[in-house]
């Protein structure tokens, strides 16, 4: 296993922000990391629980999202990235 960078960019000191690069696969693990950030963050925003957004994303198409579109998103501010989702998602989405 390659060395991994290991930046911080939660607030609070959550371990859920870190974003891994490694020389080896660190392009994957830095998307995975995001997505994860996202629906950790998103569930705090809803009140609801991580699983169930992790399904919400899933059934939306919102990983593949995040995934394709990470260079665009990935920088966004997080108050911006909830209000991308809360459209992108719309009201009538139940969880």
């Amino acid at each position: 296993m390659g060395e991994a960078d290991c930046t911080d960019v939660s607030s609070g000191g959550s371990a859920v922000g870190a974003v891994l690069t490694g020389r080896k696969g660190g392009w994957a693990v830095s998307r995975l990391s995001f997505q994860t950030f996202c629906i950790e963050f998103y569930s705090h925003h809803i009140k609801q629980s991580s699983d169930k957004v992790f399904r919400l994303f899933e059934r939306e198409g919102v990983l593949d999202l995040l995934e394709r579109e990470y260079e665009d998103l990935h920088g966004m501010g997080m108050e911006y990235m909830m209000q991308f989702l809360d459209e992108y998602l719309g009201e009538q989405v139940e969880i």
